[in-house]
């Protein structure tokens, strides 16, 4: 099928929305647009944004994560703490 060309007008704050989003996923915005209008336009779900974890959903996951041994988790530890050590201490909000 032939692409058609459509225009449309948008709030700002959607196309910075819509420009970010496109960035964090690295595909073009008309991309995003199509699959918003696709999904819409199908009767999907009318969220976009992927839903929150509940407990029930922490739960039935629990089992299948993988699990450090504790000289892997001496050396996240010491990963984490040169990290933190590394950063610029904030300056103080009054300053």
């Amino acid at each position: 099928m032939e692409p058609t060309h459509i225009t449309l007008r948008i709030s700002e704050d959607i196309a910075e929305a819509l420009a970010n989003r496109a960035r964090t996923r690295d595909v073009p915005r008309s991309q995003l647009v199509r699959e918003a209008l696709t999904l819409y336009l199908s009767g999907g779900p009318t969220r976009l944004e992927p839903r929150l974890t509940t407990a029930d959903d922490f739960a039935a996951r629990w089992p299948n994560l993988p699990r450090l041994t504790p000289d892997e988790v001496a050396d996240l530890e010491a990963d984490i703490v040169a990290g933190r050590n590394a950063l610029p201490k904030p300056r103080a909000p009054w300053e």
